[in-house]
Protein backbone atom coordinates (compact mmCIF):
# COMPACT_ATOMS: atom_id res chain seq x y z
CA UNK A 1 0.00 0.00 0.00
CA UNK A 2 1.03 3.88 -0.93
CA UNK A 3 1.45 6.00 1.72
CA UNK A 4 0.16 9.52 1.43
CA UNK A 5 2.58 12.51 0.27
CA UNK A 6 3.48 14.40 2.67
CA UNK A 7 1.72 17.82 0.91
CA UNK A 8 -1.52 15.66 0.86
CA UNK A 9 -1.22 15.01 4.49
CA UNK A 10 -0.30 18.76 5.20
CA UNK A 11 -3.48 19.94 3.36
CA UNK A 12 -5.74 17.44 4.79
CA UNK A 13 -4.09 18.72 8.71
CA UNK A 14 -5.67 22.19 7.32
CA UNK A 15 -8.48 21.36 6.39
CA UNK A 16 -9.78 19.43 9.36
CA UNK A 17 -11.01 22.04 11.80
CA UNK A 18 -12.84 24.40 9.02
CA UNK A 19 -14.87 20.93 8.50
CA UNK A 20 -15.27 19.69 11.81
CA UNK A 21 -17.22 23.49 11.96
CA UNK A 22 -19.02 23.00 9.30
CA UNK A 23 -20.33 19.38 10.97
CA UNK A 24 -20.63 21.08 13.88
CA UNK A 25 -23.38 23.83 12.46
CA UNK A 26 -25.52 21.52 11.05
CA UNK A 27 -28.07 20.68 13.66
CA UNK A 28 -29.17 17.35 13.98
CA UNK A 29 -32.69 16.41 13.16
CA UNK A 30 -34.71 17.17 16.04
CA UNK A 31 -32.84 20.30 16.31
CA UNK A 32 -33.96 21.58 13.16
CA UNK A 33 -37.58 19.99 13.63
CA UNK A 34 -37.73 22.28 16.91
CA UNK A 35 -36.25 25.63 14.87
CA UNK A 36 -38.87 24.58 12.20
CA UNK A 37 -41.51 24.79 15.04
CA UNK A 38 -40.92 27.65 16.54
CA UNK A 39 -40.45 29.27 13.06
CA UNK A 40 -43.27 28.91 12.13
CA UNK A 41 -45.04 29.66 15.89
CA UNK A 42 -43.41 33.25 15.43
CA UNK A 43 -44.95 32.95 11.55
CA UNK A 44 -48.19 32.22 12.62
CA UNK A 45 -48.06 34.88 15.61
CA UNK A 46 -47.11 37.45 13.29
CA UNK A 47 -50.23 36.19 10.16
CA UNK A 48 -52.73 36.74 13.56
CA UNK A 49 -51.15 39.69 14.34
CA UNK A 50 -51.05 41.02 10.66
CA UNK A 51 -54.93 39.42 10.65
CA UNK A 52 -55.86 41.58 13.71
CA UNK A 53 -54.50 44.73 11.89
CA UNK A 54 -56.15 44.02 8.81
CA UNK A 55 -59.71 43.38 10.77
CA UNK A 56 -59.28 46.95 12.66
CA UNK A 57 -58.40 48.96 9.33
CA UNK A 58 -60.96 47.63 7.98
CA UNK A 59 -63.19 48.75 10.48
CA UNK A 60 -61.63 52.28 9.96
CA UNK A 61 -62.77 51.87 6.18
CA UNK A 62 -66.18 51.20 7.20
CA UNK A 63 -66.45 53.80 9.58
CA UNK A 64 -64.78 56.50 7.33
CA UNK A 65 -67.40 55.29 4.89
CA UNK A 66 -70.35 55.40 6.76
CA UNK A 67 -69.42 59.27 8.00
CA UNK A 68 -68.43 60.03 4.15
CA UNK A 69 -72.32 59.24 3.31
CA UNK A 70 -73.47 60.31 5.87
CA UNK A 71 -71.44 63.79 5.14
CA UNK A 72 -72.87 63.54 1.54
CA UNK A 73 -76.44 63.11 2.94
CA UNK A 74 -75.94 66.17 4.69
CA UNK A 75 -74.25 68.15 1.89
CA UNK A 76 -77.44 66.99 -0.34
CA UNK A 77 -79.94 68.15 2.43
CA UNK A 78 -78.07 71.75 2.61
CA UNK A 79 -78.30 71.87 -1.10
CA UNK A 80 -81.93 71.43 -1.24
CA UNK A 81 -82.28 73.63 1.28
CA UNK A 82 -80.53 76.18 -0.01
CA UNK A 83 -82.19 75.61 -3.83
CA UNK A 84 -85.72 76.13 -2.07
CA UNK A 85 -84.61 78.92 -0.29
CA UNK A 86 -83.28 80.84 -3.86
CA UNK A 87 -86.61 79.17 -5.06
CA UNK A 88 -88.04 81.48 -2.28
CA UNK A 89 -85.77 84.69 -2.49
CA UNK A 90 -87.20 85.15 -6.24
CA UNK A 91 -90.80 84.89 -4.80
CA UNK A 92 -89.90 87.57 -1.91
CA UNK A 93 -89.42 90.38 -4.29
CA UNK A 94 -93.13 90.64 -5.43
CA UNK A 95 -94.43 90.07 -1.85
CA UNK A 96 -92.49 92.54 -0.38
CA UNK A 97 -93.42 94.89 -3.05
CA UNK A 98 -97.21 95.38 -1.36
CA UNK A 99 -95.96 96.19 1.68
CA UNK A 100 -95.35 99.41 0.94
CA UNK A 101 -99.24 99.93 0.30
CA UNK A 102 -99.80 98.34 3.18
CA UNK A 103 -98.31 100.24 5.41
CA UNK A 104 -99.65 103.09 3.58
CA UNK A 105 -103.46 101.75 4.03
CA UNK A 106 -102.31 101.46 7.70
CA UNK A 107 -100.56 105.02 8.38
CA UNK A 108 -103.03 107.46 6.17
CA UNK A 109 -106.07 107.42 8.93
CA UNK A 110 -103.40 108.67 11.34
CA UNK A 111 -101.48 111.13 9.63
CA UNK A 112 -101.40 114.51 10.77
CA UNK A 113 -101.23 117.14 7.86
CA UNK A 114 -99.78 116.46 4.31
CA UNK A 115 -96.82 117.88 3.55
CA UNK A 116 -95.37 118.87 0.28
CA UNK A 117 -93.16 115.98 -1.56
CA UNK A 118 -89.39 115.76 -0.37
CA UNK A 119 -86.82 115.99 -3.16
CA UNK A 120 -85.25 112.99 -4.06
CA UNK A 121 -82.60 112.18 -6.63
CA UNK A 122 -79.42 110.18 -7.18
CA UNK A 123 -78.12 107.20 -8.57
CA UNK A 124 -79.29 104.16 -8.65
CA UNK A 125 -79.33 100.30 -9.93
CA UNK A 126 -82.27 98.39 -11.35
CA UNK A 127 -83.66 95.52 -8.67
CA UNK A 128 -82.62 93.14 -11.19
CA UNK A 129 -79.02 94.08 -10.76
CA UNK A 130 -78.72 92.38 -6.95
CA UNK A 131 -77.98 89.45 -5.83
CA UNK A 132 -81.09 87.21 -3.88
CA UNK A 133 -79.81 87.70 -0.59
CA UNK A 134 -78.97 91.68 -1.48
CA UNK A 135 -82.23 92.20 -2.55
CA UNK A 136 -83.61 90.45 0.62
CA UNK A 137 -81.80 91.86 3.32
CA UNK A 138 -82.48 95.70 1.19
CA UNK A 139 -86.30 95.21 1.75
CA UNK A 140 -85.70 93.90 5.45
CA UNK A 141 -84.31 97.05 6.40
CA UNK A 142 -86.01 99.13 4.25
CA UNK A 143 -89.37 96.82 6.42
CA UNK A 144 -87.91 97.67 9.61
CA UNK A 145 -87.89 101.27 9.23
CA UNK A 146 -91.35 100.87 8.18
CA UNK A 147 -92.09 99.17 11.37
CA UNK A 148 -90.55 101.39 13.86
CA UNK A 149 -92.78 104.39 11.97
CA UNK A 150 -95.84 101.84 12.60
CA UNK A 151 -94.92 101.52 16.08
CA UNK A 152 -94.83 104.87 16.81
CA UNK A 153 -97.87 105.65 15.48
CA UNK A 154 -99.24 102.41 17.10
CA UNK A 155 -98.47 103.90 20.03
CA UNK A 156 -99.13 107.58 19.53
CA UNK A 157 -103.30 105.83 18.63
CA UNK A 158 -102.95 103.90 21.87
CA UNK A 159 -102.56 106.87 23.62
CA UNK A 160 -104.97 108.55 21.56
CA UNK A 161 -107.65 105.74 22.25
CA UNK A 162 -106.91 106.00 26.08
CA UNK A 163 -107.41 110.01 25.86
CA UNK A 164 -110.96 109.01 24.08
CA UNK A 165 -113.71 109.60 26.94
CA UNK A 166 -115.66 106.56 27.23
CA UNK A 167 -118.46 107.72 29.28
CA UNK A 168 -121.21 109.81 29.08
CA UNK A 169 -121.41 112.93 31.60
CA UNK A 170 -124.43 111.61 32.97
CA UNK A 171 -126.68 109.06 32.16
CA UNK A 172 -130.10 110.12 30.34
CA UNK A 173 -132.29 110.25 27.16
CA UNK A 174 -130.30 111.50 24.12
CA UNK A 175 -133.21 114.45 22.77
CA UNK A 176 -130.95 114.62 19.84
CA UNK A 177 -128.11 112.94 17.97
CA UNK A 178 -124.95 114.12 16.56
CA UNK A 179 -124.84 115.02 12.76
CA UNK A 180 -127.81 116.32 10.56
CA UNK A 181 -130.82 117.44 12.28
CA UNK A 182 -133.25 120.02 11.79
CA UNK A 183 -133.07 122.89 13.33
CA UNK A 184 -135.74 123.07 16.61
CA UNK A 185 -135.73 127.21 15.39
CA UNK A 186 -136.11 127.10 11.82
CA UNK A 187 -137.05 123.34 10.78
CA UNK A 188 -134.11 123.61 8.38
CA UNK A 189 -131.10 120.85 8.06
CA UNK A 190 -128.65 121.48 9.62
CA UNK A 191 -125.44 119.67 12.02
CA UNK A 192 -125.20 119.43 15.43
CA UNK A 193 -121.82 118.77 16.82
CA UNK A 194 -122.51 117.03 19.60
CA UNK A 195 -125.69 115.09 21.63
CA UNK A 196 -127.82 116.82 23.79
CA UNK A 197 -128.78 114.61 26.89
CA UNK A 198 -131.89 115.03 28.74
CA UNK A 199 -132.02 116.56 32.35
CA UNK A 200 -133.76 119.12 34.33
CA UNK A 201 -131.95 121.90 35.93
CA UNK A 202 -129.24 121.24 38.28
CA UNK A 203 -128.34 117.47 37.31
CA UNK A 204 -124.92 117.09 38.22
CA UNK A 205 -122.85 117.38 35.59
CA UNK A 206 -119.20 114.48 35.48
CA UNK A 207 -116.03 114.84 33.34
CA UNK A 208 -116.19 111.81 30.76
CA UNK A 209 -112.26 110.80 31.26
CA UNK A 210 -109.33 112.83 32.72
CA UNK A 211 -107.84 115.95 31.86
CA UNK A 212 -107.41 119.51 32.50
CA UNK A 213 -109.62 121.85 32.25
CA UNK A 214 -108.97 124.12 28.82
CA UNK A 215 -111.24 127.11 29.00
CA UNK A 216 -114.33 128.25 31.23
CA UNK A 217 -116.50 130.51 29.00
CA UNK A 218 -120.04 132.25 29.95
CA UNK A 219 -121.41 133.74 26.86
CA UNK A 220 -122.52 132.37 23.32
CA UNK A 221 -124.58 129.53 22.26
CA UNK A 222 -123.05 127.59 24.58
CA UNK A 223 -124.29 129.44 27.61
CA UNK A 224 -122.03 128.48 30.56
CA UNK A 225 -119.36 125.76 28.70
CA UNK A 226 -116.33 123.73 30.08
CA UNK A 227 -114.07 122.75 27.55
CA UNK A 228 -111.32 119.46 29.00
CA UNK A 229 -108.45 118.44 26.93
CA UNK A 230 -107.93 114.93 27.82
CA UNK A 231 -104.55 114.96 25.87
CA UNK A 232 -103.78 113.48 22.51
CA UNK A 233 -105.87 116.37 20.83
CA UNK A 234 -109.04 114.91 22.19
CA UNK A 235 -111.08 117.42 23.85
CA UNK A 236 -114.16 117.01 25.82
CA UNK A 237 -116.93 120.17 25.79
CA UNK A 238 -120.36 120.55 27.88
CA UNK A 239 -122.45 123.18 27.22
CA UNK A 240 -125.70 125.04 28.31
CA UNK A 241 -124.18 124.62 32.42
CA UNK A 242 -126.71 126.71 35.39
CA UNK A 243 -123.37 126.06 37.19
CA UNK A 244 -119.49 125.45 36.74
CA UNK A 245 -117.35 124.29 39.43
CA UNK A 246 -113.72 123.87 37.92
CA UNK A 247 -111.82 126.53 36.94
CA UNK A 248 -109.26 126.94 33.78
CA UNK A 249 -105.89 125.02 34.46
CA UNK A 250 -107.21 122.73 37.26
CA UNK A 251 -106.60 118.92 36.87
CA UNK A 252 -110.37 117.24 36.61
CA UNK A 253 -110.84 113.12 36.59
CA UNK A 254 -112.97 110.67 35.31
CA UNK A 255 -116.18 111.39 37.01
CA UNK A 256 -115.39 114.44 38.67
CA UNK A 257 -118.17 117.02 39.34
CA UNK A 258 -117.18 120.07 36.85
CA UNK A 259 -120.81 121.62 37.10
CA UNK A 260 -125.02 121.28 36.94
CA UNK A 261 -126.93 121.32 34.25
CA UNK A 262 -129.11 124.26 33.06
CA UNK A 263 -130.94 126.30 30.13
CA UNK A 264 -128.51 128.80 29.30
CA UNK A 265 -127.39 129.68 25.66
CA UNK A 266 -128.87 128.95 23.11
CA UNK A 267 -131.21 126.18 23.91
CA UNK A 268 -134.97 125.03 24.23
CA UNK A 269 -135.48 123.69 27.41
CA UNK A 270 -132.80 122.47 30.07
CA UNK A 271 -130.72 119.60 29.10
CA UNK A 272 -126.39 118.82 28.40
CA UNK A 273 -125.13 119.36 24.93
CA UNK A 274 -121.98 117.43 25.08
CA UNK A 275 -119.49 117.26 22.17
CA UNK A 276 -115.99 115.02 21.80
CA UNK A 277 -113.65 116.76 19.72
CA UNK A 278 -110.33 114.85 18.20
CA UNK A 279 -107.93 117.20 16.40
CA UNK A 280 -109.88 119.57 16.56
CA UNK A 281 -112.54 117.87 14.96
CA UNK A 282 -116.08 116.55 16.23
CA UNK A 283 -116.84 113.13 16.41
CA UNK A 284 -120.41 111.29 17.58
CA UNK A 285 -119.69 110.95 21.53
CA UNK A 286 -121.89 107.19 21.69
CA UNK A 287 -119.19 105.62 18.96
CA UNK A 288 -116.61 106.24 22.16
CA UNK A 289 -118.74 104.89 24.79
CA UNK A 290 -117.46 101.63 26.31
CA UNK A 291 -119.71 98.53 25.63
Amino acid sequence: MRRPDRPFLAALLLAAPLCHSVLAADPPPEKRLELLERTVGEERERLQRLSRESEFQAHELETLRNRAIAVAASLQATEDSLTALERRLVELPDEMTTWASLHAALLSPLARDRRAPLGVGGPSRPIGDLEPIDLLLAYVHDESQRLRALGRVTREAGGILAALPSRLPLSSAVNSGFGLRRSPWTGEPEFHAGIDLAATTGTLVKAAASGVVRSVDRAGSYGNVVTLDHGRGVESRYGHLASIDVIPGQRVELDQRIGLTGNTGRSTAPHLHYEVLVAGKPVDPRQLIAR
